[in-house]
């Protein structure tokens, strides 16, 4: 029953996790995106993009690894000070060096400079081992408050296109706050009278072959952005990133969801009990198509919109882009489920690692093909394309245990009817007061939902699915 507790728990910790991960761009999108220009935001986001994929390879692999050891252990102060003293050498490592290509080669110096500030914070980042003790509301307390440090210097003294570098450095100055706070939580667990810094090649090794699958993801999308900055401009840049950032938001929430049965799906595999595994997969993956439905739909009515409302004027082209992008839900929730949740669970980390890879390079190769002539569009048409090769591919790797034919039959059901919505809505629309954006995005947010239902329970009909599989119950 205590396991149990605790299980639940995290899982409630998670989802809080994921809920202030998501509120502060929420919050202040509107507010920011009003001060600075989608020049000012492309510069940001592009560097900050960077910013990400070089705290990633400081971190060499330790969210994953160190999460391991730390579980594992049986000298939790030894092996916490060995991480740690790894996690502090490839921080230093990666600062002085970025900055040392930043200095000579970089035009912008001084936003690169202070984005790379994160690279140091994350030397204080420890969430890895409050993970390995199975404390995942360390993380949430850590998350909590750093975000409402930001959001509230942001609205106090970010007034001005001209407080870009002040933007950078509170967001730099929340993640340093909510990775001290952890720092200081160590002396419930950590004997400090024991601090012992020193390089431990075996866990040096180790974390390195975990370091590949780790940064992939932000090294792909920091590319994809710089590719997208300097074959067209940072105010191309601005746009993206802004219509990207409401679809990653919304994938966030989906994907969490999938994130919730990872591990009850690992402990099928140990059990060997394969059958379960095709049940539960099954109907969880009905569940992405169902939600997909229902929030592509959404999407595509009300985005132009949600846009004016939202952003404001001089972001009019972020629509196109939300639109273009909102397929990447169906596709990217389908094969961050496969992936993380099925592949890995399976100890098919050379295959997962494949498909990352591949997709990462499809990704740059349709920038470089694209951007030049259609700038954020092209970008987001990229975007799109390496989220259906990933999930194709994801499903190819799994074929042995998810039936691939019976899974495109329902991809193309959701595309189909996703379409229709969008068509119906269009024509209804016609005849709707049109001067009013507010009442217009609920009117057709409103009417998408319905629609959406309709078909839904068409799908579900056709299918033979019972809907009490699909929320677990028997």
């Amino acid at each position: 029953m205590k396991i149990k507790n605790k299980l639940i728990s995290n899982v409630i910790a998670s989802g809080l996790f994921q809920f202030f991960f998501l509120i502060v761009p929420v919050i202040t999108t509107p507010y920011v995106t009003r001060i600075f220009s989608p020049q000012n935001m492309g510069l940001y986001a592009t560097s900050y993009a960077v910013a990400m994929f070089l705290m990633q390879v400081a971190h060499f692999g330790l969210p994953i690894y160190g999460i391991r050891v730390i579980a594992q252990t049986r000298d939790i102060n030894k092996s916490f000070f060995e991480l740690f003293s790894l996690q502090l050498i490839m921080c230093s490592i990666t600062f002085v060096v970025f900055n040392i290509f930043n200095f000579y080669l970089i035009k912008e110096k001084q936003v690169y400079f202070y984005q790379s500030l994160l690279i140091l914070v994350t030397v204080f980042d420890v969430s890895w081992f409050f993970i390995g003790i199975e404390e995942i509301k360390k993380n949430l307390v850590r998350n909590a408050f750093s975000k409402m440090i930001v959001i509230i210097f942001i609205f106090l003294f970010v007034k001005e296109s001209s407080d870009l570098l002040l933007y950078i450095k509170i967001n730099v100055l929340g993640n340093l706050l909510g990775n001290l706070t952890m720092i200081l939580q160590l002396k419930n667990y950590i004997s400090w009278n024991r601090l012992s810094l020193k390089l431990n090649s075996l866990h040096l090794r180790s974390s390195l072959g975990l370091l590949i699958p780790q940064s992939v993801d932000s090294g792909k999308n920091a590319i994809s952005r710089l590719i997208l900055v300097y074959s067209s401009s940072y105010n191309q840049g601005g746009l993206y990133d802004q219509g990207i950032k409401v679809i990653i938001m919304l994938n966030g929430i989906i994907g969490s969801m999938g994130g919730a049965i990872t591990p009850r799906i690992a402990y099928l595999v140990k059990k060997e009990r394969y059958e379960d595994i095709v049940e539960i997969s099954t109907n969880f993956l009905n569940v992405i198509y169902i939600s997909s439905i229902v929030i592509i739909s959404g999407v595509l009515v009300t985005a132009g919109y949600f846009t004016n409302i939202f952003f404001g004027e001089s972001f009019k082209g972020v629509s196109s882009i939300m639109q273009i992008g909102s397929f990447s839900l169906l596709f990217g929730s389908v094969s961050l489920f496969l992936g993380k949740s099925l592949l890995v669970p399976f100890s098919r980390d050379k295959i997962y690692r494949n498909i990352s890879l591949q997709s990462s390079i499809i990704l740059i190769i349709s920038n470089i093909i694209l951007d030049p002539f259609y700038g954020a569009t092209g970008a987001a048409v990229s975007f799109a394309i390496s989220s259906v090769f990933w999930c194709i591919t994801s499903f190819i790797g799994l074929k042995d245990i998810i039936k691939l034919e019976n899974q495109i039959y329902n991809i193309l059901f959701c595309v189909i009817f996703i379409l229709l919505n969008y068509y119906l809505i269009s024509n209804l629309e016609k005849y709707w007061y049109k001067d009013n954006s507010i009442f217009m995005m609920i009117t057709n947010g409103f009417s998408s939902v319905l629609i959406s239902l309709g078909f839904i329970l068409f799908f579900l009909y056709i299918k033979k699915i019972d809907v009490k599989h699909l929320i677990g119950r028997k």
